[in-house]
This record gives structure tokens, sequence and C-alpha cells, in this order.
């Protein structure tokens, strides 16, 4: 009974078998042939052979000038610039640029501030004279006490010698060094005004003057020069162009406001000394720290 039944499976087996390797067979056979067709229809297409590319050759075209725009006769531009934009309310407006244009030179610059010294001025002392300066002649003056001089319209009414404190505080001490310097009181004899005078205090006639240089720019046909002192209020012409000085004013920082006087709106700048320039990196001391001991 066992014998018959291991008979069946392997009979079934072979069977099995025996279909797999025809359908492989089969397989094979319609793989081969789909082969065929594709060479068959591979021979139909001729081999690739490239055609005379012809080149076409444009003739010269010459930039041509161009024409003024509806916008304005002056609206010409070498390069695109953008025009001024506008919104209001979801409406876009635009305008043509305004093109910017090199401001003129000034036509002056700043040279100093020359101080209005008093006709008289107390510069010194030699043994028991005080020694002053008679600004006007350029002279010196020796004096003991009261004196007058008509000359200059000046009066000196008295001088006398003062301990003045000098320098800063000496260390240790608490104290300052003291120093005798002569003091005289001066009489104006024009105004009938009194002024103190000192070899740390001058005395002034008044506002200082604006001394400034000419300075034409471009123009090459024009000099550069130094113009004679002025104070504030002073109009005067120079190079073709009238100019006004507005102030004059020396502290804290020296500076000359002058308005100058042109067509279409005067122009008012403040004219000061330049900044001194910083030393470079390169030629700059190196900072070092002391090495502890």
């Amino acid at each position: 009974m066992a014998a018959k039944f291991l008979d069946k499976i392997l009979f079934v087996l072979s069977v099995v078998l025996a279909g797999g390797a025809f359908w492989l067979a089969a397989h094979q056979q319609e793989q081969a042939r789909e082969v065929l067709d594709l060479r068959k229809q591979a021979t139909k297409f001729s081999a690739y052979v490239p055609k005379d590319v012809k080149v076409v050759t444009d003739p010269a075209q010459v930039w041509v000038e161009p024409k003024d725009q509806s916008s304005g006769p002056t609206w010409i531009y070498e390069i695109f610039t953008s025009p001024y934009l506008r919104i209001f309310h979801d409406e876009i407006t635009a305008s043509p640029p305004i093109p910017t244009r090199p401001e003129a030179p000034f036509g002056l610059v700043y040279e100093g501030i020359k101080p209005d010294l008093f006709r008289l001025q107390l510069v010194g002392v030699q043994g028991q004279d005080v020694i002053f300066w008679n600004v006007r002649d350029n002279k010196v003056v020796f004096a003991r006490g009261s004196m007058k001089l008509p000359d200059l319209d000046v009066d000196i009414l008295n001088i006398q010698m003062k301990q003045v404190e000098i320098g800063s505080e000496i260390e240790g001490g608490g104290r300052r060094a003291t120093v005798v310097v002569p003091h005289a009181t001066l009489l104006d004899t024009k105004t009938n005004t009194r002024l103190e005078v000192s070899l740390q205090e001058k005395a002034m006639s008044g506002e200082p003057f604006a001394v400034l240089k000419s300075n034409p720019g471009r123009k090459k046909d024009q000099k550069i020069t130094i113009l004679p002192p002025m104070k504030a209020g002073a109009t005067f012409e120079e190079n073709g162009v009238t100019y006004h000085v507005d102030s004059v004013s020396g502290e804290p920082t020296p500076s000359i406001v002058v308005t100058k006087m042109v067509p279409g709106g005067n122009i008012t700048k403040t004219l000061a000394p330049k900044p001194k320039a910083l030393p470079s990196p390169d030629k700059a001391r190196p900072v070092t720290a002391d090495k502890p001991k």
C-alpha cells in the first residue's frame, strides 16, 4: 500500500517537472523571436550622415543716435535711470528723474581768525619798568605808573604787581606755585572805557577779524589770494561774486559764516579749519605694557 502511494507522488513530480521544462523552452523561443524582430527593424534605418549647414551672415548695423523722448526735449540718457515713482491709493504715477549736477565751488575757504587787539598791550617787565606794546605803531612804551598817551588816545591809570598762582598743586604740599606779574588799568579816552590788561589777559577792541582765502575752484584764470581781515557784517566782492560775512567766532571752535549772493537764492556756508589728519597705522608707535617685575 505504501509503495503504491510513493509511486503516485513520484509520478506527479515527474509530470510537474516536465511541464516546467516545456514552459521554459517555449518562453525562451518567444524571447528569441522578439530579439530577431528588433534586429530586422534596426536594419531598416540608414546610418546618420551630417548635412551641410549654411551660415547666414547679417549685414553690419550702426547704432542710431537716440531721439528726443516724448517726455521732454532734455530727457535723453545714455544709460537707464529709473523714474521717480509715487504710489497713492493703489495708483502709480511716474516722473522722469532729475539729474544731479556737481556743486559749484563756494569761492572762499577758511584761512584764520585774527583778534582785534586794543591799541596798547602789556607785554613784560624790565627792572622797575613795565613794558607796553603800541599795537598801532608797533613800538615799545616803558612806564612805572600813571601816564598819558595822547597819540593813542589811552591813559595808563595805574600799575600794580600781583601774585598769581600758576601750574598744578605741588605734590604733597597742597599749594600752587605763585609768581608776581604786573597788571595795569587803561582808559580809552575815545569811548571813556576802562580795560584791564596783564601778561595773561589781552585787551580787545571788539569782535575778531575773519581772514579768508579765495578759492575759485575749477576756474584756472583766477588767482588764489588771501583777503584783508574783515569783521562780521562786512560785504565785499571777489572774482565777480558778492559775499557777506555773517558772523566770526573764535570759541569754542573757530568758524566764519559767510553768505554767497547769487541769482536764484543765496548760499550760506560755515567755514572752519580743516581737522588734523590722524597718523597712519604704519607710523603710529605701538603701545606696550610694562612687564611685571
